[in-house]
């Protein structure tokens, strides 16, 4: 779970962010699967959210920003679930966790929604970080429907804290975001496309 620290000498913000566990057996690769810190920048917006060890600005999805603590703890603090055992998910929703899982590493921890298109197919748009680069990713979910408890507009720019994966039935399946600020959307498919982009 992400926790915030004011340091009482300095006044600076510190987030920590504990290791998250794609199932109850298993680390997220990449960074997720880590205790780290982010160092809070108040003076900035979000492309410049954290300070890197020297105090300097950093983009949230740059590699400075990731501050890993000195010594290494890994605990279930939270669980990324994956509510069925994988031989009861359906196709669709085995390859998009293989995606999560091999093609794009970090991109659900310190990723940013850059667009949410509610059309059919509903497009979605999240840029995060891989070896170094920035990577647009973009989700087209075919025969699917859209809920959020805030405005999808509001959505736009927002950090990804977790993504939450299930099967519905044979042919369907639920792709939970939960984002930084507590708010969260949900999107129920039938089938999608994946896409990339790096960006020099």
């Amino acid at each position: 779970m992400v926790k915030y620290f004011r340091n009482k000498n300095t006044d600076e913000v510190i987030r920590w962010d504990a290791a998250i566990f794609r199932t109850a057996a298993e680390l997220m690769i990449g960074r997720a699967g880590k205790n780290h810190w982010h160092r809070v920048n108040p003076e900035s917006g979000l492309d410049k959210k954290y300070l890197n060890r020297k105090g300097e600005p950093c983009s949230i999805l740059s590699d400075e920003s990731f501050i890993p603590p000195e010594s290494q703890e890994l605990k279930e603090d939270h669980i990324i679930a994956i509510e069925q055992d994988e031989k009861s998910l359906n196709q669709s929703i085995k390859n998009l966790v293989q995606i999560f899982d091999s093609k794009t590493e970090n991109w659900l921890h310190d990723a940013i929604i850059n667009s949410i298109v509610d059309l059919n197919p509903i497009s979605v748009e999240i840029v995060h970080s891989r070896g170094g680069q920035i990577i647009e990713s973009t989700f087209d979910f075919k025969n699917s429907e859209i809920s959020s408890n805030s405005k999808l507009t509001a959505i736009n720019g927002s950090e990804i804290y977790f993504v939450k994966v299930w099967s519905l039935s044979e042919s369907k399946g639920r792709l939970n975001f939960n984002l930084a600020d507590n708010s969260e959307f949900q999107i129920d498919f039938e089938s999608f496309e994946y896409s990339e982009n790096r960006k020099t």
